[in-house]
């Protein structure tokens, strides 16, 4: 009897493969305005930290919405779903190339930030319906990594496109790449709906009424909330420093995501080097704390550097928090992970735009200030845990 092959089919491989490069773009769509705000600020007459929003209202519906998809994806495919999404998040293209209007390119924005969730939640629940085991985990794995890789070619492509042809041309190709993953989609094998199960409000009072998970959600909201605050006011501040600074130079400032990829992967040795979840997240956050002076300076150089290892921080954070939430959440699974986004979300929304505001309205430096305060105040949180978290 022959053994049993455990290489996945090709017509499986290659929908996954057709999974990720939508995935890619999901993330790219997000970040993509991020390098370009300087040269869309000099095209609208409005305040930097306006055109920030640019960013916020796509994060910020990414903490609620999937809440609403996961009870969707009951009546309607997967596919489905995919292919509705997909075909609006193309046509959201057009009114970003087209419009002399700030309050029309938001709108576009917000209702790319309402499909976003829609696409992240079917894919994630293709990937559960079409793996299964240790099959799961590497499709699991894989998937986080692209949303990584997202982040990054987010911000690159959507910066040479505009260098080399404009950012409103950047913004419709990008927009126009979904076109493509409709094709894919429709070739997907197999029709998945998720079941819902209406969820109890005791569960969140669950959740909320954990001083230890509280503290630890607020982690999640501060880690994000620096690290998008770094990212939006950092375009404002390089080409405040040299004005002739190109999107594509901007964008490679972010570069670093490279090395928060690796370190996401590795984090399970990392954190078993600091000895447990608590050092580790307390090493990070004094690492955060020690790398903002870096931030400050005006040399691009050290700049880039502070950015590379920043991202790093950032990674390792979050790397550590999601799964430390869920083992010490008695809630359900989809309660806490539901609590997990939406404060991740909803940071990193407030940190893209409030920071920007300190930006404007006092300086550069005043930004880096504030951040360090949050960052003390996460020292201290982190400190007061160490006694309560259990010992990995």
């Amino acid at each position: 009897m022959k053994p049993r092959s455990s290489r996945i089919p090709k017509k499986k491989l290659c929908d996954f493969l057709g999974l990720l490069y939508i995935t890619t773009l999901i993330f790219t769509t997000v970040y993509a305005p991020q390098p370009l705000f300087a040269a869309i600020h000099a095209d609208f007459p409005v305040s930097e930290a306006t055109v920030s929003l640019l960013v916020s209202v796509v994060m910020l519906p990414l903490g609620v919405a999937p809440l609403f998809y996961g009870a969707l994806l009951s009546l309607v495919s997967t596919r489905r779903l995919l292919q509705i999404a997909l075909f609006f998040l193309a046509f959201t293209g057009l009114p970003v190339f087209f419009t002399h209007s700030f309050p029309v390119l938001l709108v576009a924005r917000l209702v790319q930030g309402l499909l976003v969730p829609a696409v992240l939640t079917s894919l994630m629940a293709h990937i559960s319906s079409q793996f299964q085991g240790t099959e799961l985990q590497r499709a699991m794995a894989a998937y986080v990594g692209t949303t990584i890789l997202g982040g990054l070619c987010g911000r690159i492509i959507s910066a040479a496109l505009a260098t080399w042809f404009g950012w409103r041309w950047a913004m419709l190709l990008i927009a126009l790449a979904m076109l493509p993953g409709i094709l894919v989609v429709t070739g997907f094998s197999g029709e998945t709906r998720a079941r819902f199960t209406r969820t109890r409000w005791a569960s969140f009072a669950q959740v909320l009424k954990n001083s230890v998970l509280v503290r630890l959600l607020c982690f999640e909201a501060g880690g994000l909330f620096i690290f998008t605050a770094i990212g939006n006011c950092l375009p404002f501040y390089l080409n405040s420093l040299n004005a002739e600074i190109s999107e594509l130079r901007v964008a490679l400032m972010y570069s670093g995501y490279g090395l928060g990829a690796l370190i996401a992967f590795s984090s399970g040795r990392l954190t078993a080097l600091f000895g447990g979840e608590a050092r580790a997240l307390l090493l990070t956050f004094c690492a955060y704390f020690a790398l903002m002076p870096g931030f400050a300076g005006t040399d691009m150089r050290v700049i880039f550097l502070t950015m590379t290892l920043f991202c790093g921080t950032q990674f390792m954070q979050h790397s550590i928090c999601p799964g430390l939430i869920n083992r010490l959440s008695e809630a359900e699974r989809g309660v806490t992970n539901g609590i997990c986004l939406a404060c991740y979300y909803t940071g990193g929304a407030l940190g893209s735009y409030l920071s920007v505001l300190v930006y404007v309205h006092f300086s550069w430096t005043a930004c880096v200030v504030m951040l360090m305060t949050l960052l003390f105040t996460l020292i201290c949180v982190a400190f007061s845990l160490r006694a309560q978290l259990p010992r990995s």
